[in-house]
């Protein structure tokens, strides 16, 4: 089982430098080996994630699982679980990596999910909460202040201006709080 490269990371046992093992071992603190972007590019995800993430299915568990070995196969995983530092964000290879894991999203993600576009302001939050909703039932739950934080980077531009308007209140909104949609008017 020592040989296994499902288990194991390392190279193969010819001399070939050009291939490439993709997987990470268990218990082994060794990162597994991210693929060059141009590989990265040409990833269909719907070949590795069977199913898209909906809300009326409520099947975000089981999506989770695939995305999630879907990042840990090409030794994604840190891309997404901390944030980048400054090097990383002027790294063309690495804003590569990130493009190729948004389009991975979207592509993986059903159209209603993402289908925000030019809602009128009742009908975002609304929407905003339904998701934030559904998360909560499957066991992830989106905090107040993230809530509020994904309302106000998800606004039109039309928006823009009632940011520091609600940024400003102390204490912080909340996204149920009646007085957000409210500071909307009031700075329009």
């Amino acid at each position: 089982m020592d040989d296994n490269p499902l288990f194991y990371l390392g190279s193969s046992d010819s001399d070939d430098t050009s291939e490439v093992s993709f997987t990470s071992s268990i218990g082994d603190d060794a990162p597994a080996t991210t693929p060059p972007t141009a590989i990265l590019q040409t990833v269909n995800i719907k070949s590795h994630i069977p199913i898209v993430l909906e809300l009326a299915t409520t099947n975000y568990d089981e999506w989770r699982c695939f995305f999630d070995a879907f990042l840990g196969k090409f030794g994604l995983t840190s891309h997404v679980s901390s944030p980048p530092i400054a090097e990383q964000r002027h790294d063309p290879d690495w804003r590569v990596v990130d493009q190729c894991i948004l389009s991975w999203l979207y592509n993986s993600i059903a159209k209603d999910m993402r289908d925000i576009g030019d809602m009128d302001i009742t009908q975002y939050t609304g929407r905003l909460k339904q998701l934030a909703d559904a998360l909560r039932d499957v066991g992830q739950p989106v905090r107040e202040t993230s809530q509020v934080l994904n309302m106000l980077r998800g606004l039109s531009s039309k928006y823009h201006h009632a940011i520091p308007a609600i940024t400003a209140k102390q204490p912080p909104h909340t996204f149920l709080s009646r007085a957000l949609i409210p500071s909307f008017g009031r700075v329009l």
